[in-house]
């Protein structure tokens, strides 16, 4: 199933009613990513459609923002390229992976950041709470996904690789540890 959040976030009249109590999550979402202050090179991991590769640009224009998919680099081989970027975004694409696949990802993302540029990963929580539940609203159980986060995995993951990791909630009355979404910044190379 081909990710459709430029059609949940710019035409949700598209979005298939079973779908559409999700809207929502993800406006707050990118929300959240959006008030990260970014500068110099951006890159986008697993841009899917683009969508949040574009509102990045325009949160930051002065930025240059560039989006890569699967087609343009499988993150787990490493990065075919010399560039080097001061921020990576790594939203919704560890869960799509295995454990270990994800930890090769993770090394390779370090290693094109610059030694103090910044990661900032989300993945679906599955520790979230029973509300998110009930509503229909978890996302870990999807079918393409490969592996499962939590904030104490997600913490170790990436401090393996940085010297300061940051939680964000996705809402102001939550507790990131049972948010519906874990949004992490991750800051200089170790």
């Amino acid at each position: 199933m081909k990710d459709a959040i430029g059609d949940r976030l710019d035409h949700p009249e598209r979005v298939p009613p079973e779908y559409r109590h999700l809207i929502p999550d993800d406006q707050q979402r990118v929300k959240r990513l959006l008030a990260f202050e970014v500068s110099g090179d951006v890159l986008d991991v697993g841009c899917s459609d683009g969508a949040i590769t574009r509102r990045i640009q325009a949160a930051w224009p002065k930025a240059t923002v560039r989006g890569v998919d699967l087609l343009d680099w499988d993150i787990r081989q490493p990065w075919p390229h010399h560039t080097r970027f001061d921020t990576i975004f790594c939203c919704e694409v560890l869960e799509h992976l295995t454990d270990a696949d994800a930890q090769t990802a993770l090394q390779n993302l370090k290693d094109i950041l610059t030694p103090e540029g910044q990661l900032i990963v989300t993945v679906p929580n599955r520790v979230c709470d029973e509300r998110y539940v009930a509503g229909r609203r978890d996302r870990w159980r999807w079918p393409d996904h490969r592996s499962t986060w939590h904030a104490d995995k997600l913490f170790w993951a990436l401090f393996h690789w940085f010297r300061h990791v940051s939680w964000t909630s996705l809402y102001d009355d939550e507790h990131y540890a049972v948010s519906i979404w874990l949004i992490v910044r991750a800051v200089g190379r170790r």
